[in-house]
């Protein structure tokens, strides 16, 4: 539970900043062609539909310290959609996801209290945009970062073949983000997420690095950019060739200055049809 000092030193903050460039936006994750053990066709497409964030001193469109809106402007019917997310907050809450969702995470952890989440859906008529309110009664900063994706390619009998979820328990900086998954099918598409609860400090700038063989395809913080005050996200891919464990596989984010975080990792294996 963030302490009240600390709540007020962050409303203090007054300086804005301006929404980033979205890395990959438009851009779809290429397909590799290397063969396994199983069957697969060519791998899943992935690419970001849109991202939000608020924090006490910036707030993409639609975004507040009760409510959260997203657009769904590109989203195609039969599209896999992502939804990943996560919000500072000191009370034991689930993220309400949009009405359809599956979900693969929803998860409070740490002793600042932070909540993270993760679902999908098959598009079909989706709304312009989805929104709900944050909920619960101790939601303390609010600071939150949401993004939406949407993959193409993919098994629809199977659109989510294993995920994993991993919260951490110590405050340490750099966080490493940890993931380490099985695949069913050749050419699937491994979809990693990771983030932190910050302890201390709002105002480091953060260097967040997927696992080694990964693309990012988004990387922010509550303020929209590399400047954090309690929450960050990355969002990154990899097509994995053959059938069976990824391995143990890290990312990290890195503060600088240092300040203290508390990890958590989602990675979802999406195969392409049989």
């Amino acid at each position: 539970m963030r302490a009240l000092g600390v709540a007020l030193s962050a409303a203090l903050v007054t300086a804005c900043f301006s929404e980033p460039a979205r890395p990959h936006e438009s851009s779809d994750a290429g397909p590799d062609s290397g063969s396994g053990s199983g069957s697969g066709g060519p791998a899943p497409q992935v690419r970001l539909i849109s991202h939000a964030y608020y924090s006490s001193s910036s707030a993409s469109s639609g975004m507040s310290g009760s409510g959260w809106t997203i657009p769904t402007t590109g989203v195609h019917d039969d599209d896999l959609l992502l939804f990943i997310a996560n919000i500072d907050n000191g009370s034991v809450d689930a993220w309400q996801l949009p009405a359809g969702f599956t979900s693969s995470a929803n998860n409070f952890f740490g002793s600042d209290g932070q909540t993270y989440v993760a679902g999908y859906k098959r598009a079909h008529g989706e709304a312009s945009s989805y929104s709900a309110s944050y909920g619960g009664t101790n939601i303390v900063s609010a600071s939150a970062v949401i993004m939406l994706l949407a993959v193409t390619g993919y098994d629809p009998a199977q659109p989510v073949s294993s995920a994993i979820d991993m919260p951490g328990a110590v405050g340490v900086h750099p966080v490493p983000l940890a993931g380490d998954v099985t695949t069913v099918r050749a050419n699937s598409l491994l979809v990693f997420a990771g983030g932190a609860d910050w302890l201390s400090g709002t105002g480091a700038n953060l260097t967040q690095t997927p696992p080694p063989g990964y693309t990012t395809i988004e990387a922010i913080t509550d303020r929209g950019g590399s400047s954090v005050t309690w929450t960050s996200q990355l969002v990154a891919y990899k097509v994995q060739p053959t059938v069976g464990d990824t391995g143990q596989h890290t990312g990290s984010i890195t503060p600088a200055p240092a300040i203290d975080g508390m990890p958590w990792t989602i990675e979802l294996v999406i195969p392409p049809p049989p």
